[in-house]
Parts: structure tokens; sequence; C-alpha cells
């Protein structure tokens, strides 16, 4: 009897429900099981990607920057009379994405003194909006020098003119239609000799003083440092246009934008007085710009030499005033020996 009320217990609606309630909470368990595992496999792929995503954009920035740096390093050894790169920093603004800082220096004898900074974006915010600009001058360059235009960090600009171009009354630092010679008024026009040399005499001997000499014609690297004192040379300015761009030059009558040469600084400030040393980090500086892509037309076989900057007190640079390779002289600037 006992054994037939087991078989009917066994196939009862009680034993059916314990069942179905039994499976309900395996499932529920099971479920639940794998919601925690799906939610812990999210986080974990998550923190993965994020941690991936900040690895790659960190290297990408690393690299990015020191392309970046290099380039920068490489033009400003053969760029920027006495000025070398004094600080650096970069900052990420995003994913792959960077601002770098540069400050530089500019070293006038034993003087160091501030020449100002510059910011650029990098990586994948390098098309963007530059955060620095600058004042464009439209003052014309004259024999007046309380005229002339200085940066804003207090330093007086240095000029270069070309000894192929035979300028007027005014010299301008742009481009302008009207500053355009014609064939008519070529020859008619005076030409304009900025000398500055003659406030060497109101300057006292305790200063230290720069000034951009631009040359007649070209010299080779040789000539000029047996013509002139190579001590007192800090930058050589060599002569980087091609003829279409010298032709430009001459009908405009534009004075050098930038210029390229060959520096008596290294890239920390010091001083190189090793002449052939000098030109070899020219060299070597031109070559690697080459091998990264930023070409100078410059044949390093035939490097013509028009015009340097000196540095010195105002009675070595009086020793130099009468130099026949000397055709402009203009004044920059001007700081206390020690």
């Amino acid at each position: 009897m006992s054994k037939d009320n087991d078989i009917d217990d066994l196939f009862s609606d009680k034993m059916e429900n314990e069942i179905k309630n039994e499976i309900k909470k395996k499932r529920g368990k099971l479920n639940l099981k794998l919601i925690i595992i799906a939610i812990v496999s999210t986080l974990i792929i998550i923190i993965v990607g994020i941690l991936a995503l900040d690895f790659a954009s960190d290297k990408y920035i690393e690299n990015s920057y020191a392309k970046e740096q290099q380039k920068l390093e490489l033009e400003n050894i053969i760029m920027n009379p006495n000025e070398y790169i004094g600080k650096e920093r970069c900052m990420e603004i995003g994913y792959f994405k960077f601002e770098s800082t540069y400050d530089y220096a500019k070293r006038i004898g034993s003087k160091v003194i501030y020449a100002g900074s510059a910011n650029y974006l990098g990586g994948l915010a390098k098309n963007g909006i530059s955060k620095e600009g600058w004042s464009i001058s439209n003052i014309p360059l004259s024999n007046d020098i309380n005229k002339r235009y200085s940066s804003v960090y207090g330093g007086r600009n240095l000029y270069f003119l070309y000894p192929y171009v035979q300028y007027g009354e005014n010299i301008y630092d742009y481009q302008k239609d009207d500053n355009k010679t014609t064939e008519n008024d070529l020859s008619l026009d005076k030409e304009n000799i900025i000398n500055d040399f003659h406030f060497l005499n109101e300057i006292d001997d305790n200063k230290i003083v720069e000034m951009a000499l631009s040359f007649d014609k070209e010299y080779t690297y040789e000539e000029v440092n047996s013509m002139l004192d190579s001590n007192l040379i800090t930058f050589y300015w060599v002569d980087d246009n091609s003829e279409e761009a010298k032709q430009h030059m001459i009908e405009f009558k534009n004075p050098a934008f930038s210029v390229v040469g060959i520096k008596s600084i290294d890239g920390a400030g010091e001083l190189r007085d090793d002449v052939d040393g000098r030109m070899e980090n020219f060299k070597a500086a031109l070559k690697q710009l080459k091998e990264i892509g930023d070409t100078q037309d410059i044949d390093e076989n035939n490097i013509k030499i028009i015009g340097v900057v000196v540095v010195g007190s105002p009675k070595e640079l009086k020793n130099i005033q009468n130099n026949p390779m000397i055709k402009h002289a203009i004044l920059g600037t001007v700081v206390d020996k020690y």
C-alpha cells in the first residue's frame, strides 16, 4: 500500500511543482551568475580598452612629439641667429592630440635673455588653430632707429639685406605691390645703405652689442673667416635662394624674411670656437633634415655667405666697421657685459 502511495506522490502536482521550483531556483542562480559574468567581462573589456587606448595614444603622442622635436631642433641649428631652445614641454589635450611649447633663449656674449616662445598643436590636432600669433609690422626699415620694430620681449629685430637687391628709401619687412621695382625706375632709384656703426660711439664699452652685417657680394666661408675676426661671428648667413627667388627679391626689393646659416652656438647655447666644427654641424643638420623630408635649397659643396651676425663690445666692433665687404650694418640687441 505504501509503495502505491509513493508512486502516486511521484506523479502528483506537488512533486511537479517542487521540481519546477527547483529548476526555477537553479535557472535564477545561473542567470544571476551569467549577468555577473557579463558585467565583469564588460568592465574588464572597457578597462582593458581604455588602458589600450591610453597606451596607444601615449605612444602615438610620444612618437609624434619626438619627430616634431627633432625637426624643430634641427631647424634651430641652422636658423634664428644667437638663439637656442632653452625649455620645451608637451601636454596631452586629448586622445592622439597634444600641444607643445618651446621657450627660446638668446645668447649675447655671456648674457642669456628670453627670446619668446612658440606653441604647436600636434597629432590629430595638428591642423587646428594656433594659440599664439604675432603682430605684423608695417614699419619700413630706415636709418631712423627709433622707428624700427622690436619684439614684444624687448629684443631688437635683426634685419638682413640681399647683396643683389638695390634698396630704395624705405625697406619694408613685408611684400607690397607699390614697393615693386620696374625697369624704368631701377636705374633712377638711389640706393639706401643702412650703416649703424655710428651708434657704437654712443654705447658704453661695458656693453655687448649684436649687429647684423650684410655683404656687398657672395663670399666663401673661408674668405669670410679670413676677412673678419671669426671670434666675433656668431652666425653666417647662407644664401639659399634659387635664381627664380633672387629675381623675385630684386623685383620687390624685399629684405630677408627668415635666414638660414651656420651658427657659432650649439643646441645648448654654448659657443663653438672651432670654425671647421661650425661648418660640420651645419652640414650634419642639413643632412638630417633631408633624411626626414625637409630639404633646403643649398648646395653643400658650394656654400655662399652673404652676411653675418657679430657680437662684441663697441670697441671690438668698431675695428671692423671699415671692412669693404660690409654693405649694410644693422644694430641688434644691446645688453650689459655681465
